[in-house]
């Protein structure tokens, strides 16, 4: 890190950490242990919601929600 030049500001600050909670989407209930449930996407696909994290029960594969699930598609 160099030293700013005397009568200049020094214009580098510090990065900082921001975190962004979305509040909870309508039609979810919250179940015990933290873990949102919704409507299911499609018939015979069992979901988890963890906030804007989605895990498919039948496998660990975890994806980032970007939109909202309706009818099985996902919108956004």
């Amino acid at each position: 890190m160099r030293a700013a030049s005397p009568g200049v500001e020094d214009l580098d600050s510090p990065l900082a950490v921001v975190h962004h909670h979305d509040p909870p989407r309508l039609g979810t209930q919250s179940q015990p242990g933290g873990v949102d449930q919704g409507p299911p996407a499609a018939e015979g696909l069992k979901l988890q919601y963890f906030g804007h994290l989605m895990r498919r029960t039948d496998s660990l594969e975890k994806t980032l929600m970007l939109g909202k699930m309706e009818g099985g598609k996902r919108e956004g």
